[in-house]
């Protein structure tokens, strides 16, 4: 009776301990993708504002993954149908930090809510 219960008792956390290190294992797994994308983007292009100062296009983009981030003609490279330039086609494609959106008022200046990044390459849908 005693080695009974003690066979079940291994069988059991040897399961339990399986599951865990499973889980795991996947968890790590899915952490070392996010680590390798973590400069993504994509969603509908919900508004375009051009740098006159800077000569690129700071664009809004929505849901799945917002950002506000600055299109730079000559540095980001673009694809599909090349509608960057209107809101409502979808995008996706990768950035990197850093920006500055430059508006002409009296002076150039930056704009009230910065972009986030500068778009590397970017795909649009028709």
């Amino acid at each position: 009776m005693y080695l009974i219960r003690r066979a079940k008792l291994v069988i059991i956390t040897c399961t339990l301990v399986s599951i865990i290190a499973w889980g795991g294992f996947f968890e790590l797994q899915r952490l070392a993708v996010q680590a390798q994308m973590p400069f993504i983007f994509g969603g509908r292009i919900k508004k375009v504002e051009v740098c006159t100062c800077s000569g690129s296009l700071n664009l809004t983009i929505g849901l799945p993954r917002p950002r506000q981030l600055l299109y730079v003609p000559g540095a980001s490279i673009l694809y599909a149908f090349y509608q960057i330039f209107r809101p409502g086609p979808w995008t996706l494609g990768m950035y990197t930090p850093g920006a500055v959106c430059l508006m002409a008022q009296k002076f150039c200046t930056p704009v009230t809510i910065p972009p986030i990044g500068t778009i590397r390459i970017v795909g649009t849908s028709f």
